[in-house]
């Protein structure tokens, strides 16, 4: 029962759907009812329905005019969601930099996923000297088990902590539970403006739904629960407390330091994946700062914008 459990989170998304397909199919030649096969793919795949009937409804609720930098301003003040440097692996206003697509998923716009590559300039001599692949030990990973904060005051809405931690190595990505959000927390912060943070620690989540929680506050720990490829804290301000059924929001985040990463291209090293251009993928767009990939950033007062990008 273990390894049935056991290859049920790892394949998840191919059961839910696999499955109920299969026996539709079969009831075509058996000449019986598809209502139960139907059923069952309603059932188990309720996200990627969520997703279809969600991408739709966002649109609909703007008038098919999303939030984007131009027509959103935000209601509230935003720091970033650790404490310590991070690098921006992924997202930005730029579509061509953007985590995903909002044409497909309008949630995931303006989404953010940071990580720690190396923790000093030593680590990174001796990683680039390695001769070794992406470690197989979560703690081995700079990122594993730093603290996620608040980025504003707010109410919890949603606390999500029982998934386990998925596999790691190679920067593959990996899926060994149910949900690609792993262990996750939504909160509240201003009508129509919920942060949410993602792939967090099993077993690390301090705040439960109805807490009020302030600026600063830890509330996790980063994990590698969920669709990861390698420890690291999935970011976005959304519309609303579900996912599937809000808009990405543009976030600025206040007091940041930001300069050009010496690191983010060592994570495209020997995985024959291109690295995207990020050079000055830094965006300022009157008194707004917009952060993008391939940027270090931390908490702190920086009064230039540019911070040496």
């Amino acid at each position: 029962m273990k390894n049935l459990i056991k290859f049920y989170r790892r394949y998840s998304n191919w059961v839910n759907v696999v499955v109920p397909l299969g026996l539709v199919w079969l009831s075509l030649q058996l000449g019986i009812s598809q209502f139960w096969g139907w059923g069952l793919f309603a059932i188990l795949s309720y996200m990627f329905i969520a997703m279809i009937i969600g991408a739709i409804y966002t649109r609909i609720r703007y008038g098919f005019k999303l939030p984007n930098e131009d027509n959103y301003n935000l209601k509230g003040d935003y720091i970033l969601p650790f404490n310590g440097e991070w690098t921006v692996v992924a997202g930005g206003i730029d579509e061509k930099h953007a985590h995903g697509s909002g044409k497909i998923l309008p949630p995931l716009r303006y989404a953010y996923d940071f990580s720690i590559i190396y923790e000093n300039e030593e680590e990174a001599k001796l990683a680039r000297e390695s001769t070794v692949d992406f470690p197989t030990n979560l703690d081995e990973y700079p990122a594993y088990g730093k603290d996620v904060i608040a980025v504003a005051d707010g109410e919890v809405v949603v606390a999500v902590r029982h998934h386990p931690e998925s596999r790691v190595g190679g920067f593959k990505t990996y899926n060994d539970t149910t949900d690609e959000r792993g262990n996750f927390v939504v909160i509240k912060h201003h009508k129509g403006e919920y942060s949410l943070m993602a792939h967090l620690q099993y077993g690390s989540i301090l705040v439960k739904k109805g807490d009020m929680v302030k600026q600063g506050q830890v509330i996790a720990k980063c994990g590698n629960s969920g669709n990861t490829n390698a420890p690291h804290l999935h970011f976005q301000l959304q519309s609303g407390k579900y996912a599937w059924f809000s808009a990405g929001l543009p976030i600025v985040f206040s007091n940041i330091k930001a300069k050009q990463s010496d690191y983010y291209k060592d994570l495209f090293v020997d995985t024959g994946k291109p690295m995207p251009t990020v050079e000055n993928n830094l965006k300022v767009i009157g008194k707004k700062s917009y952060i993008g990939r391939g940027l270090d950033v931390e908490n702190g007062v920086d009064e230039s914008h540019v911070g040496g990008v």
